[in-house]
């Protein structure tokens, strides 16, 4: 908190047109420490002046005042960072590739909204859960033949019970049975994918291209600087006392400097991230 305020405080040149400074350089700088203070206004709930921002009523009668609703968060940072570290440890020590996407892809899903979230991370499960290689041959015959005799016996039971029923209850069943299985597909289906897929999709693609060119500016900016030497960029990263919010409020940025996880390519391009 004593550097947050140091920060909001302290006057420097960047905010003013030096005449032998070149004026892009100037707005540059500008941009990046206005944009450093608003995230400290919405994620810390600190003012430029180093007052706190009032509290809703809902935030009042869950956290009563500001300073608990930021222990909330940070403690809330700490226990994701913590599951990050086991989810990313329960992998194979050569399972690198897998680690290094299951982090960035916590990274993303932190700065989207619950409902991209959701959506997002419901996409990737499906594809994480599928089993690799191809199951055997008896158990693949198996199970055909398991499916197709369930398929085959519920087939005969409902036409010996029409024959039972007589036409008159088989075709009211049918009729029921036809629209209810015509509104679920044609229109409960159809509004499920295009309200919980395609809309968070669309939605979300121009704020997923954002963070990739944010990534990727942060990973061609150091190797242009360090010539693609990592270490000494992460000596340097490590001695930086800048205020950087993302490294303290994102549970993928926390893992990322555990000791655990620093040695993973995107642990580094994380911890380059202001």
């Amino acid at each position: 908190m004593d550097n947050v305020h140091s920060f909001l405080f302290f006057t420097d040149v960047d905010d003013q047109s030096l005449p032998w400074k070149t004026l892009k350089n100037t707005e540059l700088k500008t941009k990046e420490r206005s944009v450093k203070m608003r995230a400290i206004e919405e994620h810390l709930g600190i003012f430029p002046d180093g007052s706190l921002v009032p509290l809703t009523f809902r935030q009042k009668l869950f956290f009563m005042d500001s300073i608990s609703k930021l222990e909330y968060k940070i403690t809330k940072v700490r226990n994701e960072a913590t599951e990050i570290i086991d989810e990313i440890n329960s992998f194979r020590e050569w399972e690198d590739e897998i680690k290094n996407t299951r982090l960035i892809r916590h990274f993303i899903l932190e700065c989207l909204s619950p409902f991209k979230r959701y959506t997002l991370k419901v996409t990737n499960d499906t594809y994480d859960e599928n089993p690799g290689g191809k199951p055997s041959w008896p158990v693949y015959i198996g199970s055909w033949i398991f499916i197709s005799g369930t398929f085959i016996f519920f087939l005969y039971w409902i036409f010996a019970w029409g024959v039972y029923q007589g036409s008159g209850t088989l075709g009211a069943w049918g009729a029921i049975y036809g629209t209810a299985a015509g509104n679920d597909i044609l229109l409960v289906q159809i509004t499920k994918i295009f309200i919980l897929y395609y809309l968070p999709t669309q939605a979300m693609q121009p704020q997923l291209i954002r963070i990739r060119k944010v990534l990727a500016d942060v990973t061609m900016n150091y190797i242009n600087i360090y010539n693609g030497d990592l270490s000494i960029s992460i000596n340097t990263a490590m001695e930086r006392t800048e205020i950087s919010v993302v490294q303290h409020m994102s549970a993928a940025c926390r893992a990322a400097r555990s000791n655990e996880l620093r040695d993973l390519p995107s642990a580094w391009l994380l911890r380059q991230v202001k």
